[in-house]
């Protein structure tokens, strides 16, 4: 039992080491009863939790892409007159900024064909009522 004492300075005062091993089983235990007790282990309630997971992200990076969009224009041509003034070298080919402003909608579709990649995954795993 050695390995239970420790000093009462660094367990809050508190004999048993550690304190927080009593919150984690408890917790456990909640977490193991949620899941039996609501059918969690279904497998469209993981494949729910999995798109959840999933979406949040895409729908931020379909943001940034439509504020990229919305920039991008302003700031090639920006560096196209800097370019032309003769204020900047000019490191970026015209071909990459073709391809650059190009970028933003890829992303979108890329986004949206993953979503539509999740909804088939939740059809699947969907076994009805």
């Amino acid at each position: 039992m050695g390995f239970l004492r420790v000093a009462a300075s660094s367990n809050y005062g508190v004999e048993m080491y550690p304190p927080g091993v009593i919150f984690l089983l408890i917790s456990v235990s909640c977490f193991t009863w949620a899941i039996l007790r609501y059918d969690l282990l279904h497998p469209f309630s993981i494949g729910a939790s999995i798109a959840h997971e999933m979406r949040s992200p895409l729908a931020s990076i379909r943001l940034y892409s439509e504020e990229i969009a919305k920039n991008l224009p302003a700031l090639c041509e920006g560096y196209k007159s800097a370019v032309a003034t003769g204020s900047h070298s000019g490191s970026i080919s015209p071909q990459s900024l073709e391809r650059l402003t190009a970028i933003p909608q890829k992303i979108r579709s890329l986004v949206r064909q993953t979503n539509v990649n999740v909804d088939i995954f939740l059809a699947i795993t969907y076994s009805g009522p």
